[in-house]
Order: C-alpha cells, then sequence, then structure tokens
C-alpha cells in the first residue's frame, strides 16, 4: 500500500466540503417542506371546519361515509334547472358586455368625428 499524501487527503476534504453544502441544502430543503406541509394542514383543518364546533361539509373530506357532492341530488331535472341557471347568467355577462362595447365604441366615434 502506498502512503497518503497531502494532496489525495486535500482531494478528498474537498469532496467533503461539497457533500456537507449537498447536505446542508437538503436540510433546508427539508425543513421548508416540512413548514409547507404543516401550513397546508392548517388550512385544511381551516377550511374543513375540524378544529371549530361548526363542521362545513363541503370541506370536510374526513367523514369516511359519503362525500358532500354526491349528497346532492343526481337527477336529470336538477342538472336541467342548473344548466338554465348557467345559461341565463352568461347571456347576461355577454349582453352587459356587448352594451358596454357598443357604448364605448358609440362615444369613441362621436369623438372622433368632431
Amino acid at each position: 500500500m502506498s502512503a497518503i499524501t497531502t494532496d489525495q487527503i486535500n482531494q478528498f476534504e474537498s469532496k467533503y466540503v461539497s457533500y456537507i453544502n449537498s447536505q446542508n441544502k437538503v436540510n433546508k430543503n427539508v425543513v421548508d417542506i416540512s413548514n409547507n406541509v404543516y401550513q397546508i394542514n392548517q388550512l385544511y383543518m381551516d377550511m374543513s371546519g375540524n378544529n371549530n364546533i361548526i363542521k362545513h361539509q363541503k370541506y370536510d373530506f374526513t367523514d369516511a361515509t359519503e362525500i358532500y357532492t354526491l349528497k346532492e341530488d343526481q337527477s336529470i331535472i336538477p342538472a336541467l334547472l342548473k344548466d338554465k341557471q348557467t345559461l341565463l347568467t352568461e347571456h347576461n355577462n355577454l349582453y352587459i358586455v356587448s352594451t358596454i362595447t357598443i357604448a364605448t365604441l358609440l362615444i369613441t366615434a362621436i369623438f372622433m368625428s368632431e
């Protein structure tokens, strides 16, 4: 076996320092991820109302029996009523946008003609 030289020690020391720096970066990421998980968990608890007396069914996913959206009526008549409501809302939005556009164009045409 050959004797260990100073150059070999310096070479391994630089690799060691590199590994330590990489490990420190990983440790920072672990702390950041842990904080993010804690914040998401806290947000979930706030939204689900699990830490409150009053539960919000819409956001409570802890009940294993039934999901909130499955409790809604899934028959044809309520679906048609929801579709009708959506159609009326979108039609109203289109009417408002077109009215504002026409009014803007008319005002612009009046200013341009003067």
